[in-house]
């Protein structure tokens, strides 16, 4: 009797990264936020982030932290070192950073937020030498993605802010 594999669903909640491989679908709610996505088509492995600011306010600490946009790359990196797969060999998507109303004068930390976490995952890649294979950032729109690591697709449904399809 043939049984389908297991698929495991993950929730990937802000501030936090996940590395699956072939069993695992990866799902993510972005605004502001930015995700970077890694896989390794010859493994099937792969690493989702989900950076929600651009910088440590004040000192940066240790240890890295994946809530931080200049941070989480480096944290991937070292997750698929772990599993022995170079970071440059891995397919790279970008997706996030929109434009959304968060009240700023009394955070002026937050200004232009979705857009600064978009550029910097953009010169993280390039600074690991990563090629960037695919990317849908900016604009003022939710992103509701599933990363399907068995097939490194990324699929991605855009919302307006009453969750309604664009």
């Amino acid at each position: 009797m043939y049984q389908e594999p297991k698929t495991t669903h993950i929730c990937l909640h802000p501030g936090e990264l996940v590395t699956g491989t072939s069993e695992c679908r990866i799902h993510v709610l972005l605004g502001s936020c930015v995700s970077i996505v890694l896989w390794h088509p010859d493994t099937k492995i792969g690493v989702m982030s989900h950076a929600v600011v651009p910088t440590r306010v004040g000192k940066r600490g240790f240890p890295l932290d994946p809530r931080y946009s200049d941070e989480v790359l480096t944290l991937m990196v070292l997750n698929l070192e772990m599993h022995g797969i170079q970071p440059k060999e891995c397919w790279a998507r970008i997706y996030g950073g929109s434009s959304l109303h968060f009240p700023t004068p009394e955070h002026p930390h937050l200004k232009d937020i979705g857009k600064r976490n978009g550029e910097i995952a953009r010169k993280q890649l390039a600074d690991y030498g990563i090629a960037i294979r695919g990317e849908s950032l900016f604009g003022s729109c939710y992103r509701k993605l599933v990363f399907d690591i068995a097939t490194g697709r990324v699929s991605e449904r855009r919302m307006d802010e009453n969750g309604n399809p664009l």
